[in-house]
């Protein structure tokens, strides 16, 4: 099975590239209302606003990336549209050498316009503000072959103090304004936290 997604790309390179150690620590989720929680990730980077009862599988990697946390919806959760798989994954300044990592890309990246495709099928979506700093929103669209099933990505990077930030939305179906709209909301409920 063969498919191409911008989210998927970053994952194999994490993965293919690093050790993923689970946390054994104890996740820190706030009710508040409209069946949503506010969760803070264990290293303490970042918290965000996610829909209840979602699954939270948190993972710190050794050597590139400090945490990476995937939520996904459950049978007994509020549904976003398609989407499959929201992730937040936190590539601290002293990793180098991966794709969509350097200043100098992340500026391109901002400069291009909105619609600005890549050989590679990528294509910007729109630069945004997420938590009071600037970001871009990079999208891609794949076919699996043997089901001609569409499958689609959608990432929000921003970079604080050299540290690159990925939030994915990771979907499969046609990605619509349910979902786009959804995960606007999502970021706007993004905080990154002062660092010590």
């Amino acid at each position: 099975m063969k498919w191409k997604i911008w989210g998927g790309i970053l994952l194999v390179i994490l993965i293919s590239s690093f050790l993923w150690i689970k946390n054994n620590q104890t996740i820190k989720v706030e009710e508040v209302a409209d069946d949503y929680v506010i969760y803070e990730n264990s290293g303490g980077e970042y918290k965000m606003m996610i829909p209840k009862n979602w699954s939270i599988d948190e993972a710190s990697g050794s050597g590139v990336f400090s945490t990476r946390v995937v939520f996904r919806p459950t049978e007994n959760s509020k549904k976003i549209g398609n989407l499959a798989e929201l992730s937040v994954t936190v590539v601290p300044a002293t990793s180098t050498g991966s794709a969509f990592s350097t200043q100098a890309e992340f500026d391109e990246w901002i400069a291009k316009p909105d619609s600005a495709a890549t050989m590679d099928g990528m294509f910007k979506i729109k630069n945004e503000t997420i938590s009071g700093k600037p970001g871009v929103r990079i999208s891609e669209l794949a076919s699996v072959e043997e089901k001609n099933t569409k499958f689609w990505s959608s990432t929000s990077w921003l970079r604080i103090d050299g540290n690159n930030y990925y939030i994915n939305m990771l979907g499969n179906g046609p990605g619509d304004f349910a979902e786009e709209s959804s995960f606007a909301w999502l970021l706007s409920k993004f905080e990154v936290l002062p660092t010590n």
